[in-house]
């Protein structure tokens, strides 16, 4: 085998590699990301989790959405229903939910 060849083959190898290690550090931290988030909406439901996501409560608003309460039970029990509140969450993509690390209550209208 001549030089070329051998430095075509290393090079293919080393790129091989590399992409591999890209794509499994990427992936890593997208399993493991929390992306920052705030939602805004009026309670129309809360209760404790009843479905496979790994939190405490859920808060139900009422366009739907469902935010989470993972460990601050405090936050569950100053949260009224039919009340709005501007909502500090976090984006959890490998349990697919929204974690809400707390709430403000606020009168604002929706836009």
């Amino acid at each position: 085998m001549d030089g070329f060849k051998t430095a075509v083959i290393v090079t293919l190898l080393v790129s091989t590699v590399a992409i591999g290690f890209m794509a499994y550090v990427i992936g890593d931290v997208l399993e493991n990301a929390e992306i920052p988030d705030q939602q805004y909406g009026t309670v129309s439901a809360k209760n404790p989790v009843a479905d496979k996501h790994p939190a405490i409560y859920v808060i139900t608003l009422q366009d739907g959405k469902h935010l989470y309460i993972t460990t601050n039970t405090t936050t569950y029990y100053t949260i009224e229903i039919g009340k709005s509140y501007l909502f500090s969450c976090r984006i959890d993509v490998k349990n697919n939910m929204v974690i809400i690390d707390s709430a403000l209550q606020t009168n604002r209208t929706e836009t």
